[in-house]
């Protein structure tokens, strides 16, 4: 009833515009005020303080407030200063608000994404802009909040872009923000959806507390763009260089050899290209060191550039391999060393190597430092990419390494466990199955008792230093079933579903996310498998290393998760390709997920008969781990009422019958739909 009062004197004070522009009661600040009381209102007629010890005095403060408001309206009506100031009033608000959050609904989602953080912020706003241009009676009551909270996402978005790395090193705060930002978008996604489906007031009153931290963070980067228009760009750290590990790929050595020492008399580049961890620096090591390489070249040098690189201290690495440190070349400009190093190598025949190079910029720095006096000289390069490999030099093809044989495998490890003593006869067979399994990576071979950890760490640079909207592409691999081709058109309309690619003005989406594919390709985190007719990539493959690095990332980052029939409660179903009995049915508890993507590896009728559901769930792949054909049909139409957000539903692996499930249509946000089955029409 109170409450009731102070909407009435509110609303009547909006009427009169002359008094609504009096002192601080702009039409803006009676509107907020509305607001809150649109959140006290969701609180008594829900009856969420009754039978609390506290709840009487937390009514009395609403009321209270519901009387402070009364007065204020009444008094600016008559154009008299009121006791309390808008602010005043809302400090009351903010003390009300916070008892209230602490007794009210626990949000139902924790386990949020952490990757491609902005990409969804973008995404989010794009889609409530599409959300406001029809006019849904559900969200009716929010629709003008919706389009502050755009406006608001937009303006993160914008702050967010801005933000560097050497930005967040120098102010972690601002790491925090975006952070905060996202898991604020990707709760907002939830409760905006819900309302649209299914408003209910607990809904509601998610929404007042998330449109409050929103117009927050909003305000805390308008003051971050002070921090970081003043930072300053911290000096990158050089990252050390892999161990090396002691190969045997002669044949390979044998060609590079005849490239660095051969061919034309003018400068060249070599390089050297392949999956991280397949022995690039290895092999350039034992080239570098190889006899024959040294009797031909008059000077040799080696860098390290990696990721993060300094240009003064590459051109240090290599001066102190041609001619040696001194203190007066310490105190030599970075210009100054360009011109040193070019003198030194002037009309000498030289070897230079630069190691994990991981983008064309560390050669467009140094390259004019390599003079070409027509007489041989060579740059050796070694690289992730072969795309750097050839912006640095188009005319020559990369060498790709390739992977060891399992004889080679299986020749490295007994040569690294048993030092020449050959492999007990009793550990053969086992010993030559863990060699198969290293897949030809040498790196695998040499740490086979540890194979997990180490090989994850050599690897986990290849995904860390990736750009954001590629890591999540990437992340998506972890999908598939591992050592199987992933279908390139199926997985590119994946990524457009879940809205993973960014599109610009001159290109569309399907381009840039085929840009996208390559750039993965490129990078060597995917391998060609399959090629259509016409030349373009049909299928790819993810080494198991990549594979593991992928499924462990995306389970870090909250990105996925992976059900397997070793997981419970499938790891304990009876072992049958049909229904359950009556016993076990019966006992059988309701599985709920909270991931964001569920990718399903199941027998179909665990599948079906197991009957899960996920609250906020997006995406829900479908895989069947038995290899039979899905004769028997399945009723699916479960799915739409225990996952009622999804974007991506991929039910190919199960035969749904001759009808189509007129539930699907219930799925409003679906964007991408794969169902298999006899059907005679889809409506």
């Amino acid at each position: 009833m109170v409450i009731s009062k102070a909407e009435s004197f509110l609303m009547e004070l909006l009427s009169k515009k002359s008094a609504a522009n009096f002192v601080d009661c702009t039409e803006d600040r009676i509107y907020l005020l509305l607001e809150q009381l649109n959140v006290f209102t969701l609180i008594v007629t829900n009856d969420l303080v009754k039978g609390r010890k506290d709840g009487n005095m937390i009514l009395a403060d609403i009321e209270a407030f519901a009387r402070w408001l009364t007065c204020f309206a009444s008094l600016v009506m008559v154009k008299k200063k009121p006791i309390l100031s808008f602010y005043e009033l809302l400090e009351k608000v903010k003390l009300v608000k916070e008892e209230l959050k602490e007794i009210g609904p626990q949000f139902p989602l924790s386990a949020l994404p952490q990757t491609y953080k902005l990409g969804f912020i973008d995404f989010l706003s794009n889609n409530l802009g599409e959300l406001l241009k029809y006019d849904f009676q559900a969200i009716a009551q929010v629709k003008q909040h919706i389009e502050e909270i755009q406006l608001h996402l937009k303006s993160l978005s914008s702050f967010l872009t801005r933000i560097s790395d050497s930005d967040i090193d120098e102010h972690p705060e601002l790491k925090d923000l975006g952070d905060h930002a996202a898991n604020v978008a990707y709760k907002l996604e939830y409760v905006i959806d819900s309302i649209e489906l299914d408003p209910d007031w607990k809904h509601c009153f998610w929404f007042y507390y998330l449109l409050d931290e929103v117009r927050v963070l909003d305000k805390q980067a308008s003051q971050g763009h002070e921090i970081i228009s003043g930072a300053k760009v911290q000096n990158a750290t050089q990252v050390s260089a892999i161990n090396e590990l002691v190969v045997d790929l002669s044949d390979e050595e044998a060609f590079i050899v005849d490239r660095l020492t051969g061919g034309s008399s003018q400068l060249g580049v070599v390089s050297i290209v392949g999956i991280p961890g397949v022995g690039k620096t290895t092999i350039a090591r034992k080239l570098f060191n190889n006899q024959n390489v040294i009797y031909h070249f008059h000077r040799l040098a080696w860098c390290t550039v990696s990721q993060v690189y300094d240009t003064r201290e590459l051109l240090l690495e290599i001066l102190s391999g041609i001619h040696g440190l001194t203190n007066e070349i310490h105190q030599l400009s970075k210009e100054e060393l360009k011109s040193k190093l070019r003198q030194c190598l002037m009309k000498n025949k030289y070897l230079i190597v630069m190691d994990n190079v991981w983008n064309v910029e560390a050669w467009s720095e140094l390259k004019n430092s390599f003079p070409d006096s027509i007489n041989g000289s060579r740059i050796l390069i070694t690289s992730c990419r072969s795309d750097v490999a050839l912006q640095i030099e188009p005319d020559c093809d990369p060498n790709f390494l390739r992977p060891f044989s399992d004889y080679e495998s299986w020749k490295l490890l007994v040569e690294k466990i048993f030092r020449g003593e050959g492999c007990p006869e009793e550990l053969l067979l086992v010993g030559e199955q863990i060699a198969q399994q290293c897949k030809g990576l040498p790196l695998s071979v040499v740490v086979v008792a540890d194979l997990e950890a180490r090989c994850l760490k050599i690897l986990e640079p290849s995904y860390r230093y990736l750009p954001g909207y590629l890591k999540a592409c990437f992340l998506y691999l972890a999908v598939f079933i591992e050592d199987g081709d992933i279908p390139v058109d199926k997985l590119i309309k994946f990524w457009l579903a879940e809205g993973l690619v960014q599109g610009t003005q001159s290109n569309n989406l399907e381009d840039v996310a085929q840009d996208y594919l390559k750039d993965l390709i490129s990078r060597s985190l995917m391998t060609i498998s399959k090629r259509k007719s016409n030349g373009d990539v049909k299928a790819c493959r993810l080494h198991d290393q990549l594979h593991d690095l992928c499924l462990s990332k995306a389970k870090e980052e909250n990105f996925l998760q992976l059900v397997t029939t070793y997981d419970e409660p499938y790891a304990s179903f009876p072992d049958s390709n049909y229904g359950f009995d009556l016993y076990f049915d019966h006992q059988l508890q309701p599985v709920t997920y909270e991931a964001h993507r569920l990718s399903i590896f199941l027998k179909r009728n665990h599948f079906v008969e197991s009957r899960p559901s996920g609250l906020g769930t997006r995406s829900l792949i479908f895989f069947a781990s038995a290899d039979s054909e899905p004769r028997c049909p399945h009723d699916i139409s479960f799915i739409c009422y225990n996952f009622k957000f999804l974007r991506v539903l991929d039910l190919e692996c199960i035969n749904m019958g001759i009808s189509f499930p007129f539930e699907i249509g219930l799925l409003v946000g679906l964007r991408y739909l794969a169902v298999s089955g006899y059907v005679r029409s889809i409506p």
